[in-house]
């Protein structure tokens, strides 16, 4: 990436012409010079140096980055690095969604940095750049992927994977992701089996409707009061099954 943490050790891969291997190959970061990785003719590979090093300045701080072959001769760039510093995550919200991804979580904290190089940070694997949102310098939004994407030995050297998952911010491509991070829990997708009653009168307000969530055998009782329609008795509503159920209170419909 073209931007890193001021506390140094980003890897930086730098394109251009004509490298060629040498034991002199370096790499320039402002005023400060650290060796070089050849890769190609066209492609090298460097550490950046910590920005107190690299220049005077503190804060947000960018500087040129130049090649030498000989240790001595830096050739001419217009390529730049800007240090920033690390992100801080100090909440996020919601801190749990479905197995099956797509929830978009918050997260407030603080250096976020809007950039290409800003990453989401799931168990140490940064999430693709779509599923990252800048909003502002303390809050960017991360799109949670389906479970069953995060692969690897991150969970003690299993391939399997634990509910809970650790949330990080990176502002340089998912190096250096904030810390302490945040923990996020994957549920179980809610499966609705039936609701009742189905229906009230449109006036009717403050119906108690029971929902029967998965295998659920619960029974309900819904009473409405409507306006100026007289009293409408629901009676007593049944789910059957063998799960559980839950009451929620139905809005009063608009006139």
């Amino acid at each position: 990436p073209n931007i890193g943490a001021a506390e140094g050790a980003t890897t930086v891969l730098v394109a251009g012409i004509n490298f060629t291997p040498s034991p002199s190959l370096r790499c320039r970061f402002g005023n400060e010079s650290v060796p070089a990785e050849f890769h190609s003719a066209t492609a090298l590979q460097c550490t950046a140096p910590l920005a107190s090093v690299a220049a005077s300045s503190v804060g947000l701080t960018i500087v040129p980055v130049a090649i030498t072959t000989n240790g001595v001769d830096y050739g001419a760039t217009t390529a730049q690095f800007t240090f920033v510093a690390s992100p801080i995550v100090n909440a996020i919200s919601p801190r749990a969604g479905s197995v099956e991804g797509g929830s978009v979580v918050t997260v407030t904290g603080a250096n976020f940095v809007d950039t290409e190089a800003l990453a989401c940070v799931i168990n140490g694997q940064p999430l693709p750049s779509r599923q990252v949102r800048w909003i502002s310098s303390t809050a960017v939004t991360c799109t949670m992927p389906d479970v069953s994407s995060l692969r690897g030995d991150h969970t003690n050297g299993s391939k399997s994977l634990t509910n809970t998952v650790s949330l990080a911010v990176s502002n340089a491509g998912g190096e250096h992701p904030s810390a302490p991070v945040a923990d996020y829990q994957y549920l179980a997708a809610i499966a609705l089996d039936t609701v009742w009653p189905t229906a009230v009168p449109a006036l009717t307000q403050a119906t108690t409707v029971t929902v029967s969530i998965g295998e659920g055998h619960s029974h309900g009782f819904e009473e409405g009061h409507g306006h100026g329609e007289g009293h409408t008795d629901l009676g007593h509503g049944h789910a059957h099954g063998h799960g559980h159920g839950d009451d929620c209170c139905a809005p009063e419909a608009s006139p």
